[in-house]
This record gives structure tokens, C-alpha cells and sequence, in this order.
């Protein structure tokens, strides 16, 4: 179930996992500030039956798995944006086209425990809109990420 306000969820984060939840509004800036090198490794990038596009990756800082990201693109999203989207590979979903783009508009963090390869983790997720095309961000924070530093 996801939420507006982590207090909904009735059990709390650690203090450096809440840290990661409602703090940085670019998750990319904020990691390349506790790692020499960011990287991206695409999990899976496939067009659905409906010609929308899911893409899963994982932010590693310094090589380590930090985050688990799913971007949930609408179809004509996808077809607005194909090239961009067909391009991406290993590179960062917000800075290739999101926080670049003046008509983009990010609404409010919500959040939620998830299931992810049979464990308990802690995510945010938001929805974008470009110019009225739409797109949805989760990222899930793993065990060994560090501690977020303002």
C-alpha cells in the first residue's frame, strides 16, 4: 500500500533509510555526493503488449547495488519520447530527460515496504508529467546503501 506520509505505514523507517525517503528530490545528485562513480545497470527494458515500456535497473555506487529503480513509461510516452528511450542504456532516466526539461513536473513522493527478491525494502515513488505525457519513478532503497549526507 503506498502513502502520502510515511506515518501512514505505521512502522518507521531507520533514521538513514527515512533520510533517503524524503530527501533528496534528484536521487542521482544526492548518491554521486557518498560514491566516487555512479552507475547504471539495466535489469530489463521491455516494450509491453499495450506498447508501454517498463525499465528496471540498479544505481550502484562505486559498483555496489544501492537502489532498485522501475520506470513505468505510458505508451504515448513512449512514442513521444521513443528515440530518448531506445538510447538510454546505462545512462540516468532524470538527467537524460526529466530535470533538463523545463515543462517537466514532478508530483509528490509516495511510499511503501516492497517485496524485492524476497526482501523487505523501503521505496518512494512519484509520477512526471512532460508536456502531458506521463511517467511513473519507484526506487528502492538496499541494505547497503549509506548513509545520506545533506
Amino acid at each position: 500500500m503506498w502513502c502520502e506520509n510515511i506515518a501512514q505505514l505505521q512502522i518507521s523507517p531507520d533514521n538513514h533509510i527515512y533520510d533517503w525517503l524524503t530527501k533528496p528530490y534528484i536521487l542521482s545528485q544526492a548518491l554521486r555526493k557518498v560514491c566516487v562513480h555512479l552507475s547504471v545497470k539495466v535489469l530489463t527494458q521491455k516494450l509491453q503488449t499495450d506498447n508501454s515500456l517498463i525499465r528496471q535497473v540498479y544505481l550502484l555506487g562505486d559498483g555496489i547495488p544501492w537502489v532498485f529503480a522501475e520506470t513505468l513509461v505510458a505508451a504515448d510516452t513512449y512514442q513521444q519520447y521513443k528515440d530518448i528511450f531506445d538510447k538510454l542504456n546505462n545512462n540516468l532516466i532524470g538527467e537524460t530527460l526529466l530535470y533538463g526539461n523545463p515543462n517537466t513536473k514532478r508530483y509528490a513522493f509516495e511510499y511503501a515496504l516492497i517485496e524485492h527478491n524476497n526482501s523487505r525494502l523501503w521505496a518512494r515513488k512519484s509520477d512526471f508529467n512532460i508536456c502531458n505525457y506521463k511517467l511513473t519513478i519507484t526506487e528502492a532503497f538496499l541494505p547497503d546503501i549509506p548513509r545520506y549526507l545533506p
